[in-house]
């Protein structure tokens, strides 16, 4: 600021963030993608990436300084594991804590009720296509005929009926996560894409807690 009040050049310093803070692992769930952010000036430059272990995978995902993360559970014995993604770029480095379970015992889909799937324009907060999925088929979904652009992804249960997905006692989340919600970019096929649902213990009286920086406080009403 004092060089900026003398008239002297600055140089925008970039700084290295990720989302998320730290990545959580199961057989269900073996992939996710991490994104790195620049919450400085200037442009930031990933110079390095390693994985502190084998069974821990890095690959480039489709935008810039985006990765996918991979665990591959083949090497894993059961039980908790936990590893270390270390990034190092022009706006400083980072450690990423990793957490992978392995369990023998087959896995349980969690019975939570239908789950109305939202495929949501990041501009308008409307809903473009809707889904509907249930422990009967593990939870899974698809959309079918996706324009390419930006979305974001919701889901959650309607216990009341009231066409809203995120009343108190209602389970509800958002990709990558519910605290977390960011653009997911569609220009051909994605795959193996994860929405961590929770229930809803409270709600304030506006909104829920879908927030960006340009918008209010939204809700998401199913169609």
């Amino acid at each position: 600021a004092a060089q900026e009040l003398a008239q002297k050049p600055v140089s925008p310093i970039p700084v290295i963030s990720a989302i998320p803070k730290s990545l959580t692992f199961n057989v269900s769930r073996n992939s996710t993608i991490l994104y790195l952010v620049n919450i400085g000036g200037g442009a930031l430059k990933i110079t390095k990436m390693q994985s502190s272990e084998t069974w821990l995978h890095i690959s480039p995902a489709a935008k810039e300084n985006q990765y996918k993360i991979e665990v591959d559970f083949s090497k894993l014995n059961d039980g908790a594991h936990t590893a270390v993604l270390t990034v190092m770029s022009n706006g400083g480095d980072l450690e990423i804590p990793v957490f992978a379970s392995k369990s023998d015992s087959q896995e349980v889909v969690g019975e939570v009720g239908v789950v109305y799937v939202l495929l949501v324009d990041p501009l308008t907060y409307e809903v473009v296509k809707q889904e509907e999925t249930s422990s009967k088929e593990a939870y899974r979904f698809s959309f079918a005929n996706v324009a390419a652009g930006d979305y974001f992804l919701a889901a959650g249960t309607d216990l009341n009926n009231d066409i809203y997905i995120d009343n108190d006692g209602e389970a509800k989340g958002a990709y990558p996560t519910e605290s977390q919600p960011q653009i997911l970019s569609v220009s051909s096929n994605r795959e193996n894409i994860n929405i961590p649902l929770s229930y809803q213990t409270s709600l304030p009286s506006t909104a829920s807690a879908y927030i960006q920086k340009d918008k209010p406080l939204v809700r998401y009403k199913r169609l």
